[in-house]
């Protein structure tokens, strides 16, 4: 039971019991005064009895011949009888009046002092509803403080395992952490005996492969010598022979080129080949000062040997491809769909193009692998060139097409350590004849 509702039901209880008690009194007060007015009324009768009975009295008597008259003596006596009557019927009724009287009284008395128990009753009874209502209250109260306390309680209790779970998670990552940091040391010593190790290897390697590179370089050296001296000589027993042969009058025969000469559209691209090379020879330079400030020696020596190639191929008098193979004079390809017709010189010139663009890739390749750079085929000056052995007969292009054909599966045989494309003898790293026949193989035609 809410205390509120209670309290309003208390509260009407009392306004009921204080209409009942005025109630009670106004009746009281009807009868006293009902009684008050009898009371009167028995006062004025019994007021004009006495006035009746004094004129009596006063009254003269008559006896023998004096001047008054006297009231028989019955008479007298029957009027005194009804005055004492009237004075008991008086009497009686002021009697039964105040017994009325004391009776409404006692029953005003009696009404309200049931009404004053009822009072006290049902006040005594509100008071236990308040005082049930309170104990209820208290008692809720009393179970909620209990449920809160055991609320905190249990959260209490949750906290402290929670924090104890915390701390052996805390614990337990700490083991862990201290056995990641042992094992990363552990990982890390024995990295660093690997590094060292294959540190130690690399040297051994670079010092093996710096010896091989310099044995090979004077073996190239040594070669190139011979090939310079050799073509020197070819030259100038070429002049001799187109001396004599002016001398003569005929027309000069170039040995093992089909008794070509060089027509006017082959010398146009020579000289135009000569004025690229000596602005290329300036970009080469540049490129060979930039590898060695940055300590790539491998691809610096190889940067100066290919400018070495340059050179010679600018300052040369004779043009004609360095491999001939004797064939039809006329020749027809297949390149990206399209078919094209060549003779003999110019497919000797674009078979030439793949064969020294292959030699000079595996170079570059091994170059770039021996100074551990990244694997760089585009960015290669001798790729970008490409121009090396140009003889004229094909335009430049063409050339520079063949020769990066050759020289994308030589960079790539060199640099990882393979002969895939090619093959590896007498020094020189030559490509396979059906590697060849694959980028280009001319047909008789």
């Amino acid at each position: 039971m809410d205390l509120g509702d209670t309290e309003g039901g208390l509260e009407m209880t009392g306004n009921w019991l204080i209409r009942r008690a005025g109630a009670v009194a106004v009746g009281a007060a009807l009868i006293a005064g009902s009684a008050a007015g009898a009371s009167a009324q028995n006062n004025r009768d019994q007021r004009m009895a006495q006035r009746a009975e004094a004129r009596q009295q006063q009254q003269p008597s008559k006896q023998g011949g004096q001047g008054g008259w006297q009231v028989p003596q019955p008479a007298q006596q029957q009027m005194q009888r009804q005055v004492r009557q009237q004075q008991n019927q008086f009497q009686q009724q002021q009697l039964q009046q105040q017994q009325l009287q004391q009776q409404a009284q006692r029953q005003a008395e009696k009404q309200a002092r049931q009404q004053q128990n009822q009072f006290q009753q049902q006040q005594l009874q509100q008071q236990q509803l308040q005082q049930q209502a309170q104990r209820q209250a208290e008692k809720q109260a009393r179970q909620q403080q209990n449920q809160v306390q055991q609320q905190q309680l249990q959260q209490q209790q949750l906290q402290q395992q929670q924090q104890a779970q915390r701390q052996a998670e805390k614990q337990a990552r700490q083991q862990q952490n201290q056995v990641q940091q042992q094992q990363l040391q552990q990982q890390q010593l024995q990295q660093q005996a690997q590094r060292q190790a294959e540190k130690q290897a690399r040297q051994q390697q670079n010092q093996v492969q710096q010896q091989q590179l310099q044995q090979q370089q004077l073996q190239q050296q040594a070669q190139r010598q011979a090939e310079k001296q050799a073509r020197h000589q070819q030259n100038q027993a070429q002049q001799q022979q187109q001396a004599e042969q002016n001398n003569r009058g005929n027309r000069p025969v170039q040995p093992g080129f089909q008794g070509r000469q060089n027509d006017p559209a082959q010398q146009r691209r020579i000289d135009a080949f000569r004025q690229r090379e000596t602005q290329e020879e300036r970009v080469g330079q540049q490129r060979e000062q930039e590898m060695r400030s940055r300590g790539r020696l491998a691809g610096w020596r190889f940067e100066q040997r290919y400018i070495e190639h340059l050179r010679e191929d600018r300052d040369r008098t004779v043009f004609a491809p360095l491999y001939f193979y004797y064939t039809a004079p006329r020749y027809r390809f297949e390149r990206a769909g399209i078919y094209y017709t060549v003779d003999g010189y110019a497919a000797d010139t674009l078979r030439q193009a793949v064969e020294l663009g292959y030699q000079e890739g595996f170079q570059a390749g091994q170059a770039d692998s021996q100074d551990q750079f990244g694997y760089s085929l585009n960015d290669d000056f001798a790729y970008q060139d490409a121009s090396y052995g140009y003889a004229g007969y094909v335009d430049l292009s063409d050339y520079q097409y063949y020769f990066r054909q050759g020289f994308d599966r030589g960079y790539n045989d060199g640099y990882y350590g393979r002969y895939q494309y090619g093959v590896y003898s007498n020094g020189i790293a030559n490509i396979i004849g059906s590697v060849l026949d694959q980028i280009f193989y001319p047909q008789p035609y």
